[in-house]
């Protein structure tokens, strides 16, 4: 049996239209105490390291698992199963190298608050200064807890200004608000 209510099909907006969006937190930067502050990203570094590590060790008990599946054949000493083997180490080689360079990746090495910019130092030595300080928008993404990944909170952060936007792991606080000492 049918309902005899009516059924609201959705239409797209009219151009110009606003749709409801649910507002994000953007904070204040604070004002620097000297005239460069080094905050040194120690949580988001060994939340990073131990991620690549988790990984890696992974990718290595996959890899180990297949060649002991594997080592339990008949052909195995055939040359074109030994081909085969090397190739897929070679695979997971570079599988473990690339996604453990992009774990290590968002999470610098420190932040440096000057009075008119915040330098990022990242994890490969690069410096990215964002500037006018005024400008720049801090919105923290994703917060994580300590735990085993980190001995202290984590945030997952994004920097914005004109035309550009970055996303780092960072500890909790490093960027956007003061630290407590």
């Amino acid at each position: 049996m049918t309902s005899p209510r009516a059924v609201r099909i959705p239409r797209a907006l009219p151009p110009g239209t606003a749709r409801a969006v649910r507002p994000t937190v953007v904070r204040a930067l604070p004002a620097p105490t000297g005239p460069a502050e080094v905050r040194v990203n120690r949580a988001g570094t060994q939340r990073a390291v131990r991620l690549a590590l988790g990984y890696l060790a992974a990718v290595a008990a996959l890899y180990l698992g297949t060649l002991l599946f594997d080592a339990s054949r008949p052909d195995l000493l055939t040359p074109g199963v030994t081909g085969d083997l090397t190739v897929f180490g070679a695979v997971a080689l570079l599988l473990g190298v690339a996604g453990a360079l992009l774990s290590l990746g968002p999470a610098p090495r420190s932040v440096e608050l000057r009075p008119g910019s915040i330098v990022v130092v990242e994890r490969w030595g690069r410096r990215r200064e964002w500037a006018p300080r005024d400008s720049v928008q801090v919105r923290v993404l994703r917060r994580y807890p300590a735990g085993l990944l980190a001995s202290e909170p984590v945030e997952s952060v994004e920097l914005a200004l004109v035309g550009r936007r970055r996303h780092y792991l960072v500890t909790a606080g490093l960027v956007g608000e003061p630290r407590e000492r």
